[in-house]
């Protein structure tokens, strides 16, 4: 099943209990800075109760921030910075996350498509010709820990597959001009036309907009995202002694883990 970027946005934000998603129940005002939901009203809220929280408005794909005071508890009006392009209408769809950016969040998302998510493939896009002993890998192949083993295949059916462990094989990088690709090296050069069969982890695409889809797991790409999104804040976690933002983190890792270690599908490429 395929998620957008919102969909994935939507699973960190509820499921780790960074926020919510708010409906907008009546227009703004005219100049874009407020956008109302009534049933945020709290005649007892104080005005400062979002203080610097930031905001997604998914209608423009946008990043505002509460400003100080920029809450009314008598009608649930919420007062951001920067202005949004238009004026904020009726059932306009709202992020309101407590204490990390929404765009920091996109940036996880993508680091966890591109790096951490990935499913089994067999790539067989490699043939032996008796000589060579250096190939260029596939250029979805973003890191030397992508490749898992290297064999030989001894027919071209599939079903019937026979394969012959490649026993001493690496993957190096290089780079020219400014461009990465990786190798692999295996030892010794077979004299054979057979194809090499390369098992790898491979991740996927970024998410570069809020309508493009990725087929990758939603859940693990949500539990990793927030693993990103923690580990840079460990040491200020631990400082703080905050055990509530240290427990969200534990959960997501777990279930980063355990997505690891079982979701191993095998594609033929």
């Amino acid at each position: 099943m395929s998620s957008t970027r919102p969909q994935i946005r939507t699973e960190v934000l509820e499921s780790y209990g960074f926020g919510r998603v708010l409906t907008a129940t009546s227009n703004g005002n005219a100049g874009g800075t407020t956008f109302v939901v009534s049933g945020e009203a709290d005649d007892d809220g104080s005005i400062n109760l979002h203080n610097g929280k930031w905001v997604w408005e998914r209608e423009d794909s946008t990043e505002h921030r509460i400003r100080l005071g920029g809450f009314a508890g008598a009608t649930g009006a919420f007062t951001v910075t920067p202005a949004m392009a238009d004026q904020a209408l009726t059932s306009d769809v709202f992020e309101l996350w407590e204490s990390v950016r929404p765009s920091e969040v996109n940036a996880a998302i993508n680091r966890a498509l591109q790096y951490h998510v990935g499913r089994r493939v067999k790539d067989t896009s490699l043939t032996l010709d008796g000589s060579t002993a250096r190939f260029q890998l596939p250029s979805w192949v973003r890191s030397e820990n992508d490749i898992l083993e290297v064999s030989i295949a001894l027919t071209t059916d599939i079903a019937k597959q026979q394969e012959i462990p490649v026993k001493w094989w690496g993957v190096r990088p290089t780079e020219v001009s400014g461009v990465r690709a990786y190798h692999l090296h295996i030892w010794p050069a077979y004299a054979s036309t057979y194809t090499l069969i390369v098992t790898a982890d491979k991740h996927y695409d970024a998410l570069t907009n809020e309508t493009g889809t990725t087929d990758a797991p939603l859940e693990w790409v949500a539990a990793r995202a927030v693993v990103e999104l923690m580990r840079p804040r460990l040491r200020r976690i631990e400082q703080l002694k905050d055990a509530g933002l240290a427990a969200i983190y534990q959960e997501a890792q777990n279930k980063d883990m355990l997505w690891r270690n079982n979701y191993t599908p095998m594609f033929n490429m």
